[in-house]
């Protein structure tokens, strides 16, 4: 789960997060 996290915030970072993508995460992070 940490690995999962750190790899798309790492993405993340490097791609920076457009707002619908940041929804997204949000949600499938409060769903785990």
């Amino acid at each position: 789960m940490n690995i999962l996290l750190m790899t798309i915030m790492k993405s993340g970072l490097n791609n920076s997060f457009s707002t619908n993508d940041l929804e997204r995460f949000r949600l499938f992070v409060v769903q785990l």
